[in-house]
């Protein structure tokens, strides 16, 4: 697997083989003092791909960044897999490159692109205290990406 591959060659392998998800997290201080009124809260994009073919994975961190760490298996019969994955700048380049070539996380992508945009226009949380109605924007955003997840697992 030499140089780089086409936008929509990674589109369609993270179309079949990846995940997308909000993670809303907790400093200390924030758990330990409930009032602190968004202190120390914050909501990031977290993409992921797994596969059992490193060298694909290795290619994919070369042209878009992120990390590459060993999965658990689940079973002594399943093969080895790889996890490659991307936070925060390096995982939203990526959506917003793939996101109109894709098909079945196409909706699951927008709303991960909507937090983070939500994120861009209202600062960073180490910069500034969250608001009530930032924390509530993000926690329902986050709600309707897990609800359309479990959406299409049960399907």
């Amino acid at each position: 697997m030499k140089g780089n591959r086409p936008i929509s060659y990674w589109a369609g392998i993270f179309d079949g083989e990846g995940s997308v998800c909000i993670v809303h997290r907790l400093d200390k201080r924030a758990r330990t003092k409930a009032t602190r009124g968004g202190a120390g809260e914050w909501y990031s994009v977290n993409v992921g791909i797994t596969n059992t073919c490193l060298a694909l994975l290795t290619q994919l961190q070369r042209q878009w960044g992120g990390s590459i760490g060993e999965d658990k298996l689940r079973s002594v019969h399943h093969r080895r897999r790889w996890k490659w994955q991307a936070n925060c700048r390096a995982g939203i380049k990526f959506l917003a490159a793939v996101r109109p070539y894709l098909i079945v996380k196409a909706r699951d992508v927008s709303l991960a692109l909507t937090l983070q945009d939500h994120v861009d226009r209202a600062g960073p949380h180490r910069t500034r205290r969250l608001t009530r109605a930032d924390i509530s924007a993000r926690a329902a955003l986050s709600a309707r990406l897990l609800s359309r997840r479990h959406q299409r697992t049960a399907a």
